[in-house]
């Protein structure tokens, strides 16, 4: 019995320690799962930690390589505009020569035109000296952007700001060598019109010179028709009876009409004729004689 009894309480004890086993299991567990799934979140965490991280990396080295084709294409574009601004300035001096030549050869029409010309063209290379300061400035701008990657955003819009400067001078060039060329052009065109308009005015000195002759002879004509007409007497109504012409006797019918050229008195038949003379804008009464007279010299 006492055996029984000492079974019993090791029964018993076996039991309590079995359950406080049993808690204790569970216990650990719950702890191990509760650990087990903080471990799987922290290995997926984790895992998404490597990803971003991974993903990242491709990131910067995209924007690298992104960054680096950038600058290549900023150094193409940069040695294209070196080559533009060669020829440019290559075109600017035959431009220049010719505009020189072509100033040589109107310098004793055109003086005030040649200074202008010079001051056009001082002003061209003034522009290509700026031109030229411009593109070394590029040049240590570009060295910049190669030692400061982190910048290049910023130097890239500094470029683009300068990229467009310079093709407002290449534009204003090309408006001046425009109106260089139209200047040209309208001195030519303004010696061509110089030129017919000499040549007119000579010809109306010849056609006046003509003219004045004529007039001359005119003169001298008038004169000596004046001169006529002075010595010729005007005839007295009471010294004529009859027609100087046809000799017919005046009556009260047939009245007396002086000629208004030579001054005789004639019937009306004999007289009836009219002709404008130097002394009258308007036609007069003249005799056939007369009229005969002033026609044909007319």
């Amino acid at each position: 019995e006492e055996e029984l009894v000492n079974l019993r309480k090791l029964y018993a004890e076996s039991k309590e320690a079995n359950e406080s086993f049993e808690k204790d299991r569970d216990q650990l567990k719950t702890l191990l799962e509760t650990e087990r799934s903080e471990r799987k979140q922290e290995v997926s965490d984790l895992e998404e930690a490597r990803e971003l991280l991974i993903s990242q990396k491709l990131e910067q080295q995209n924007k690298m390589v992104a960054l680096q084709t950038l600058l290549d294409e900023k150094k193409g574009e940069q040695d294209k505009i070196k080559e533009e601004a060669e020829k440019l300035q290559e075109k600017l001096k035959h431009e220049n020569e010719s505009l020189k030549k072509h100033s040589e050869n109107s310098e004793k029409k055109m003086k005030e035109r040649e200074k202008q010309y010079e001051e056009d063209n001082v002003r061209t290379e003034m522009q290509l000296s700026v031109l030229n300061e411009n593109l070394t400035t590029i040049r240590g701008d570009l060295t910049v952007t190669q030692q400061q990657l982190d910048d290049a955003n910023k130097l890239n819009d500094e470029l683009k700001g300068e990229k467009l400067e310079l093709d407002a001078k290449l534009a204003n060039n090309n408006d001046e060598r425009r109106l260089l060329v139209e200047r040209c052009l309208a001195s030519e065109t303004e010696c061509e019109r110089l030129r017919e308009k000499v040549t007119e005015l000579r010809r109306k000195l010849d056609d006046t010179e003509a003219a004045l002759q004529e007039l001359g002879r005119e003169n001298q004509t008038l004169q000596i028709t004046s001169t006529k007409v002075t010595n010729r007497k005007w005839t007295d109504d009471t010294e004529a009876t009859d027609c100087s012409a046809c000799r017919k006797a005046f009556s009260v019918t047939n009245r007396r009409h002086h000629c208004r050229n030579c001054g005789h008195i004639f019937c009306n038949d004999c007289s009836s004729k009219t002709v404008p003379l130097a002394a009258s804008k308007k036609p007069v009464r003249v005799c056939d004689a007369c009229f005969t007279e002033v026609s044909n010299k007319r």
